[in-house]
């Protein structure tokens, strides 16, 4: 009886554990430029700090490749601790020919997602 008592209680303390490995609600997951760049804000639910940034290139040939830093990303939304509430991308112009591609993803402890930034090419 005292194991059965001891079950029910540890399963009632797991029931209410909060599961981390959510998403960061924002505002687009998504992001293009047109070849001549440009700039966009995305807003975030939670405060974040960026963790990840992956770079590539499409070739006229079709085939991913790895490229160099091509956007910058700021943010004047700061909290006291020095996390973000929101990410502004710019973007230059793009004279390579080749379609660039960025996955960035954003964690706020628990939660996290990935934003995907593609800039065409003339």
């Amino acid at each position: 009886m005292k194991y059965a008592v001891l079950m029910l209680a540890l399963a009632s303390l797991a029931a209410g554990c909060k599961k981390g490995g959510g998403v960061l609600e924002v505002s687009a997951d998504r992001v293009a430029f047109p070849a001549s760049g440009g700039e966009c804000t995305i807003y975030a639910q939670d405060s974040f700090w960026i963790s990840d940034m992956i770079y590539s290139y499409e070739s006229p040939g079709g085939s991913d490749m790895t490229a160099d830093n091509w956007i910058n990303v700021s943010s004047e939304d700061v909290t006291e601790l020095g996390f973000w509430k929101s990410v502004t991308i710019r973007a230059e112009e793009n004279t390579s020919g080749s379609i660039r591609k960025c996955r960035m993803r954003l964690d706020a402890f628990d939660i996290a997602t990935r934003v995907y930034i593609t800039q065409y090419a003339d």
